[in-house]
């Protein structure tokens, strides 16, 4: 079975800013993980990454082996943000 969240050398940036620099992480099946840090750190950049919310700049995610964002990937996963609202680009459809 493939691991439930495969990164790969994850990168993210906004103008000059790298909100993540080569990010790697491996979640087997049933493993529960936390991502800790301070503000600014890009625990939620990763999370919106995964979750397809937002393009990575370059690299890799993958949930049981689905690329990040697809439909396979995004039906396998929930995501309850602190604050929510939609996406500019997101519609009902």
């Amino acid at each position: 079975m493939p691991d439930a969240l495969t990164v790969r050398d994850l990168r993210k940036r906004y103008g000059n800013y790298h909100a993540l620099a080569g990010v790697d992480l491996a979640v087997a099946p049933g493993e529960l993980i936390g991502l800790l840090g301070p503000n600014g750190a890009g625990k939620s950049t990763l999370v919106k990454i995964v979750c397809g919310l937002v393009n990575a700049t370059s690299g890799d995610a993958r949930i049981f082996d689905h690329p990040a964002g697809s439909v396979e990937a995004c039906g396998t996963i929930g995501y309850l943000p602190e604050l929510f609202r939609y996406p500019d680009w997101a519609s009902a459809d």
